[in-house]
């Protein structure tokens, strides 16, 4: 068995079905939740195709109050689809893979949960820049000059990702420290629409704190990279993509104390209880002003995969589950 890289084929983008063997591998690296794919997914199957399936959360199902109402029977049923039919699972964080292991064993598949689920890590880089890349002056002019930059918070404007907390902190913060500066990054998502209106109706609008909910990767990379620090108060998470980014460029990070979280960022970050905007806005001032947590992220003493690397790590992984299945199959 072996992973050979090809074109396209025509068939994928025709309509016309792709005829599975034995020792073919079908990777599922996402969830499209109401997607009717499972009698293809069983044809495969049942013509010797090993399955995998890229697991990157659990949220729906653990915590509910946090997604729209009627997503969490729907995640309910593809979770549960999928997993029954697993081969093997990869999951984003060893916080998930031990929640995905729970999971089976719940469906009656614990000896697939004890062997054969692992994990993997995301990705720290973003796109490399290009020589159309632009920086708004909107944007240059709020982040300010080199080495004065806001507190950046990267992430969908909704619950989930705990702006109100933030902006409860924020107006802590500016009481004390009232030249810090925050800017929110994000489009407005699921229950957003009042959080986004908190943002712009906050006393410290627009001098002190800005919201852009369409930064283009470029304009991400110069906010990470001129940022004081970046401020990621999610409630719950399957990885936490800006903790990586931003330790990557080289830029301190005060995150929710949640598994996920310690697990991919300690010891570079500070963490706080989400729950808690006047903890985050104590550790946020004595930051601002007495300059502790400062020293910026020690690249050397940790290496942050790229994407390639956890695509790579992919691959790996499925041939090496995929050629043990086929092993124990024969």
């Amino acid at each position: 068995m072996r992973f050979v890289q090809k074109p396209i084929d025509a068939r994928l983008l025709s309509g016309i079905p792709v005829k599975f063997s034995a020792g073919d591998i079908l990777l599922l690296p996402d969830s499209p939740w109401q997607e009717p794919i499972w009698d293809a997914v069983d044809q495969a199957l049942s013509e010797g195709a090993t399955l995998g399936v890229i697991q990157h959360d659990f949220i729906p199902l653990e915590h509910p109050e946090l997604v729209p109402p009627e997503n969490t029977e729907i995640f309910r049923r593809w979770a549960d689809a999928s997993l029954q039919r697993a081969h093997y699972v990869i999951a984003v964080s060893q916080t998930i893979a031990a929640e995905t292991r729970a999971r089976l064993t719940k469906l009656g598949r614990r000896n697939v949960g004890e062997h054969c689920v692992t994990a993997f890590r995301n990705g720290a880089d973003l796109p490399p820049p290009t020589r159309s890349d632009a920086i708004r002056q909107e944007l240059i002019d709020f982040i300010g000059p080199e080495g004065d930059g806001p507190y950046v918070t990267v992430g969908t404007v909704e619950p989930r990702k705990n702006q109100s907390t933030l902006l409860a902190a924020i107006s802590q913060v500016l009481a004390r420290a009232p030249d810090a500066r925050f800017l929110i990054a994000g489009i407005v998502g699921w229950n957003g629409k009042p959080i986004a209106e908190s943002i712009r109706q906050h006393p410290g609008w627009p001098s002190n704190i800005r919201h852009f909910s369409d930064l283009t990767d470029a304009e991400l990379r110069f906010a990470y990279k001129h940022a004081k620090a970046v401020v990621f108060p999610s409630l719950a998470e399957g990885y936490g993509l800006p903790i990586v980014e931003s330790l990557a460029s080289g830029t301190r990070v005060f995150a929710s104390d949640i598994p996920v979280h310690r697990e991919i960022g300690e010891p570079h970050c500070v963490f706080f209880d989400p729950r808690n905007p006047t903890r985050l806005a104590e550790v946020l001032v004595a930051h601002h002003l007495n300059g502790e947590y400062a020293a910026s992220w020690p690249a050397s003493e940790y290496e942050l995969p790229s994407w390639h690397d956890a695509a790579n790590t992919i691959v790996e992984t499925s041939l090496r589950y995929a050629h043990r299945y086929v092993n124990n199959r024969n």
